[in-house]
């Protein structure tokens, strides 16, 4: 699998950032709108009005003046809003994207060690939650696999005497049971879990 650019590594690491970036940007782009309904159209009205050519040329030159100095200061806005915007939620979507990298992980059966999150990440809580999530099942998985490996042991020596010849139904019993106790151990360790 290729390795992301520095893009996608470094600073756009989770989709949910575009979802934060235009969230950021919706806000100033209505206060763009309102400037221009509430200040720029009535003052352009007012110049295509009966005004005097003074008044006209007066509200030309507040027109002109106000537009170099509002829309440059509004595009920086936009531009630091963006940007901020990005950085803010990169400490966001990178544990989101590692922890999206876990999930997968887990759902092929891989139980990775403890789930890490870089310092300064936001969802550090729910790492751990995670971790804590994982070492259980982890433990769980870990118990059963002991338990059946016992029962299978039992079992295997139950058939190999068996194999061999007819075998004290006392002797049988008691083997069946250290089986169905390692089956009740493996019951008893899935009780926790609701499958």
């Amino acid at each position: 699998m290729a390795r992301p650019n520095i893009w996608h590594r470094k600073i756009y690491v989770h989709p949910i950032q575009r979802k934060y970036l235009y969230l950021s940007l919706v806000p100033l782009i209505v206060c763009s709108l309102a400037i221009i309904l509430l200040t720029f159209l009535p003052m352009q009205l007012l110049l295509t009005g009966r005004a005097s050519e003074l008044d006209k040329a007066v509200m030309g030159s507040c027109l002109s003046a106000l537009g170099s100095r509002l829309w440059p200061a509004i595009f920086l806005s936009m531009l630091l809003a963006a940007i901020l915007s990005v950085f803010a939620s990169h400490a966001l979507g990178g544990p989101l994207y590692r922890l999206e990298a876990i999930g997968k992980r887990l759902a092929a059966g891989e139980f990775i060690a403890p789930i890490r999150v870089r310092e300064g990440d936001d969802l550090q809580g729910m790492a751990a939650v995670l971790d804590q999530a994982v070492g259980t099942l982890r433990h769980a998985l870990a118990r059963i696999r002991e338990q059946e490996g016992v029962a299978r042991e039992r079992l295997g020596a139950l058939q190999g005497e068996l194999a061999t010849g007819p075998v004290p139904a006392a002797a049988l019993s008691g083997r069946l049971q250290e089986i169905a106790a390692q089956l009740e151990g493996i019951e008893e360790t899935l009780g926790p879990f609701r499958i």
